[in-house]
């Protein structure tokens, strides 16, 4: 079983000190080359073990398993060994789910995958199959047939599978357990000033709210709207993918408050005025038109505005192609 440790504290006199000119590269380097050391680690465990056969990687939202799933094949690739990536996100298949008593649905269940579909591909892949992979559109909520993909394990290769649920037992009893590694990870520090401005959590809701209005057709409204089914989640299947894991990886980057704080402030203040002034499209994460439980997230979202208004920005130029950060920003 994993443990959530090595959490990360920064004030904001910290950040305000690194963001002189000189200090500010140096500090994005640091970061960076800390959080690769990482994913280095884990693919040596695997290049040591020859037995090993697969990663399976699971996290809650926000936590840059996609990211982290690429850098560790990139990673194993330079060892002499080949892998093959899988997205659980890709056999999402939307039908009629369970929604909450506010009306949120529950995209959140391992129900919402294609689940015999998954297992079947797994299985076919460990034993030398090609399959034809799904790929899943969250902009319109749909498979997009064109971009399938095929794709073989070698014999000597190790399959990479991250997802939400990418430690449950459904998805890696294919395999017994010492051809196996699992990865639970999720970002965990605090912002601080003369309090707790931000935390985990935190900085998930403000990674999400980035991604989604950039990439998913959402506002940062209703993705804060949402949240409350996302605790609901977590709460009720992370505590099995961590004793199921093996490494626990703490995502945050801690110059990310740099980047997408003040991002996600931008669209936190955008969607506060067009609810203002009535221009506020309905939330897509609700079965009924409008929003969940809006006065809840009307205050959160103010709370997020005052905590990220404190914060210095940088360009995000400056963050490096292979950071886990463009997930979330670009």
């Amino acid at each position: 079983m994993a443990k959530i440790e090595h959490h990360t504290h920064v004030t904001l006199e910290e950040l305000e000190d690194n963001l002189t000119r000189f200090r500010l590269k140096d500090y994005i380097r640091q970061c960076e080359d800390e959080f690769d050391a990482l994913v280095i680690g884990i693919a040596e465990q695997a290049r040591k073990n020859p037995m090993i056969r697969a990663i399976f990687i699971s996290g809650p939202t926000a936590s840059g398993k996609t990211t982290f799933n690429h850098k560790l094949s990139e990673y194993l690739h330079k060892s002499n060994i080949p892998t093959c990536e899988i997205s659980l996100d890709d056999y999402y298949y939307f039908h009629e789910s369970r929604t909450d008593e506010y009306g949120r649905p529950d995209y959140e269940s391992l129900e919402i995958l294609d689940v015999d579909l998954m297992v079947s591909q797994i299985k076919q892949l460990f034993n030398g199959d090609t399959v034809k992979v799904p790929c899943f559109d969250f902009s319109v909520k749909n498979r997009v047939p064109e971009k399938a993909r095929e794709l073989t394990l070698p014999h000597n290769g190790v399959l990479l599978v991250e997802g939400l649920h990418g430690l449950s037992k459904t998805v890696s009893g294919e395999l017994s357990k010492e051809k196996w590694l699992g990865v639970f990870i999720m970002p965990f520090a605090t912002l601080n000033d003369d309090y707790k401005l931000l935390d985990k959590r935190d900085i998930r809701i403000l990674r999400r709210i980035s991604r989604d209005v950039l990439h998913r057709g959402a506002t940062a409204l209703a993705t804060i709207d949402y949240w409350p089914m996302l605790d609901y989640s977590e709460g009720v299947y992370f505590p099995e993918y961590l004793a199921n894991a093996d490494i626990y990886v703490n995502s945050f980057i801690p110059y990310e408050f740099y980047c997408i704080a003040p991002v996600a402030h931008n669209m936190i203040k955008q969607a506060l005025e067009n609810y203002g002034n009535g221009t506020i499209v309905d939330s897509n994460f609700t079965s009924h038109p409008g929003f969940a439980q809006i006065d809840l997230a009307l205050k959160e979202a103010n709370r997020l505005l005052d905590a990220t208004a404190k914060i210095p920005g940088i360009n995000i130029s400056l963050v490096p192609e292979t950071s886990l950060l463009n997930e979330f920003i670009k």
